[in-house]
C-alpha cells in the first residue's frame, strides 16, 4: 500500500500545486466514489468474459466479445464505439471510429464476430445460467 499512497500524495501535492487541493477531491477523488466504477465492471464482464460452462482448452487463450447494445446502453456504458470490442482486440491499431468499418470487414472475411446481448442484457443472461448450473448441480 506504500506505493500507491505515495503515489496518491505525490498527485494531491501536483493538484494542490497547480489548480489547488478542492479540485482533487472534486476532479479523482468524487468520481471514484460515483457510479463509474460499476459502469467499468459492467462493461469490462460483457466484453472479456467467458460463457457460462466454458473450459478454456489451453492456458494463454483469451477472450473477448462485442456487444449488441441499444442506443441507451451505448450512451452511457460503451459510447466511443466500446460495444465493437471484439474488433478492437483483433485490430488494436485501428482508431475508435473506424471499428464499425473493421467488423464489415471482418464479416465480409468470414471471420466470425462473437455478439453478446447488450450489457445489462448480457448480466440478466449469465445470472439466469450461472443459477440454472448451481441448481442442476
Amino acid at each position: 500500500m506504500v506505493p500507491i499512497a505515495a503515489a496518491q500524495a505525490l498527485l494531491f501535492g501536483y493538484y494542490w500545486r497547480v489548480i489547488g487541493p478542492a479540485y482533487y477531491f472534486f476532479f479523482y477523488f468524487l468520481p471514484l466514489a460515483t457510479l463509474y466504477q460499476a459502469q467499468v465492471r459492467l462493461r469490462s464482464a460483457s466484453e472479456h468474459s467467458f460463457k457460462t460452462g466454458y473450459n478454456v482448452p489451453s492456458r494463454g487463450r483469451w477472450l473477448s466479445q462485442s456487444a449488441n447494445a441499444n442506443f441507451l446502453e451505448w450512451l452511457i456504458i460503451g459510447p466511443l464505439c466500446s460495444n465493437y470490442h471484439f474488433k478492437h482486440h483483433q485490430l488494436p491499431i485501428a482508431p475508435y471510429y473506424n471499428l464499425p468499418v473493421v467488423r464489415d470487414i471482418l464479416e465480409r472475411k468470414g471471420i466470425q464476430v462473437p455478439l453478446g446481448t447488450g450489457y445489462i442484457g448480457y448480466l440478466a443472461q449469465r445470472w439466469r445460467e450461472e443459477r440454472e448450473l448451481a441448481l442442476a448441480a
